[in-house]
């Protein structure tokens, strides 16, 4: 069969055509040759989505039966990961693909193929001459393989989006942010019941926690349960209480926030190195450290850092650098 596509310098002007057709303005024919290239390969230069070149492995395949099968597109895909270097390729016909083909494309993820119809509409002419031969029956329903080579495509696509999606937030919820619920009113006037924040879960992973933080911890005696608290006591201080007044190292502790100081009593007690003591901030209504003991720093989840429901408390976390009296 006599095809019109004849000579080096036409087959190379053709693949011009097709890369411009496609949308790659300014290509270029790469000199490079290897053992992996046929005689109907051109190799060429464009512009990739970074701006830098991307060399791109172009084949032509014309046969009297307007059929390529499996084998050709195998052979096609070999001398693609031969060719170092190469970003991607292109695989023509100006017939059609066989099931067999469009299948082992399908499985590995090669989906530069152009068949003849598509050809004819991007560059008028690359076909060959003369009277075809009938395809076989196995090639008579291309549309519906194309669609559904599309959709499976699509599917790929849309698993991928899902699980990187799934894995950046398992990633930002293991150690950057997490949510948290209020539940009681042990915080008020700060924090009310059923308020939504957002906890800070790298803050201490970064600095010591300071006085006057409002903590998320694990409930030391249930690590199961979640408790939110404000930090009162740091490692290595003499903490005590007096009717309801917070000493720190001997020095009254200043706290305008708290509307009602109770009347407690607790301690003295020197915390160790990776102790806290923790208060809610109503002291009348609040199960905190002067019940179970002084907190392990470990037990730490993160800082509360910012209240997203509901839309009345919305805003930053009120938490507050506090000092003992001198």
């Amino acid at each position: 069969m006599r095809e019109s596509i004849q000579g080096r310098t036409q087959l190379e002007s053709f693949t011009i055509r097709l890369l411009e057709a496609l949308g790659y303005p300014g290509v270029k024919l790469s000199s490079e040759t290897g053992a992996e290239h046929s005689d109907n390969s051109v190799t060429a230069e464009i512009a990739g989505s970074s701006g830098q070149p991307a060399r791109v492995l172009v084949e032509w395949k014309f046969w009297s039966t307007e059929l390529v099968g499996r084998p050709e597109v195998e052979e096609f895909h070999s001398a693609l990961q031969a060719n170092a270097g190469t970003r991607w390729g292109i695989l023509l016909t100006s017939g059609r693909f066989s099931e067999e083909a469009l299948e082992y494309a399908r499985q590995t993820g090669l989906i530069g193929l152009v068949d003849g119809e598509t050809l004819k509409g991007l560059i008028p002419g690359a076909e060959p001459q003369g009277e075809p031969v009938p395809a076989p029956a196995e090639a008579k329903a291309p549309r519906a393989t194309r669609w559904w080579l599309s959709l499976g495509l699509l599917l790929r696509d849309a698993l991928e989006t899902v699980l990187l999606s799934l894995g950046i937030f398992w990633l930002v919820t293991t150690f950057v942010v997490q949510t948290f619920r209020v539940v009681g009113s042990s915080m008020e006037p700060a924090l009310h019941d059923s308020q939504y924040l957002i906890v800070n879960k790298l803050a201490y992973r970064l600095y010591e926690p300071r006085r006057g933080d409002i903590v998320v911890f694990e409930f030391p005696q249930n690590v199961e349960r979640e408790f939110i608290k404000r930090v009162i006591g740091l490692p290595g201080e003499k903490v005590e209480m007096k009717a309801g007044q917070v000493y720190v190292n001997d020095q009254p502790l200043k706290e305008a926030y708290i509307p009602h100081l109770g009347n407690s009593s607790w301690g003295p007690k020197v915390l160790g190195q990776n102790e806290l003591f923790v208060l809610g901030d109503n002291r009348l209504n609040s199960h905190d450290s002067r019940s179970w003991g002084s907190l392990p720093r470990r037990n730490l989840t993160g800082k509360a850092w910012f209240c997203y429901w509901p839309p009345q408390h919305w805003g930053s976390v009120l938490n507050i650098s506090l000092a003992s009296s001198k």
